[in-house]
């Protein structure tokens, strides 16, 4: 597991039963293991095991609900495994494409019980690098960053956790939210600018 998973992710046996990969597939790209994939289960059972936390910890951020999380992420890898004819890597990547079926079953999920519409606030943890960007949110309080990122509007928050905790391209991020990469850049830029004003007013040190 990824050390910035926020909790184990342990719902693996509803669907890893059925994606048991061979050694040989763990040296193969994941353009080679798509190709294969759509007639050899055992194929995306090792794409399953390279993007598994990831789309965890996405829905995690998104919802603070771990159960919820756990049975999100094995409805989206059965819809993957379902649909896998559909990818097409043009789309944004692999791991864009399982985040866009998360997000989408995540949506459905609240409308189907009626449940607010305002998903969970918490704030994104981030990986790690040296970027001026990553450097203003390594501030010293991080307490007082959660809450200013819980404070963001909800897509910038989301664009946020994307970027920040996942490490993904802003043309991966693009297909995730169904944007451009224009519309992505500034997302991220309001949502740093926000940040930076915050820190900044509480005098924290990046």
């Amino acid at each position: 597991m990824t050390k910035f998973l926020p909790q184990r992710y342990t719902g693996e046996r509803k669907v890893r039963c059925l994606l048991i990969p061979g050694t040989e597939l763990k040296q193969k790209s994941e353009t080679e293991l798509i190709l294969v994939a759509r007639t050899n289960r055992a194929a995306f059972g090792e794409l399953y095991e390279r993007t598994v936390d990831k789309v965890y910890t996405y829905l995690y951020y998104r919802t603070k609900n771990k159960a919820l999380s756990e049975d999100l992420v094995s409805a989206t890898f059965l819809k993957a495994l379902e649909n896998i004819d559909r990818f097409r890597p043009k789309s944004g990547g692999f791991t864009a494409w399982l985040l866009r079926i998360a997000r989408n079953l995540l949506y459905d999920e609240y409308r189907k019980n009626n449940r607010i519409t305002q998903l969970a606030s918490g704030g994104a943890e981030t990986g790690p690098g040296a970027t001026p960007e990553e450097a203003v949110i390594r501030c010293e309080d991080k307490a007082v960053l959660q809450k200013m990122i819980a404070a963001l509007p909800d897509l910038q928050r989301e664009a946020i956790v994307l970027k920040y905790t996942l490490n993904l391209k802003n043309k991966e991020i693009a297909s995730v939210l169904g944007k451009s990469e224009t519309a992505v850049s500034s997302l991220l830029h309001r949502a740093m600018q926000a940040l930076r004003n915050e820190v900044k007013t509480h005098g924290l040190q990046g």
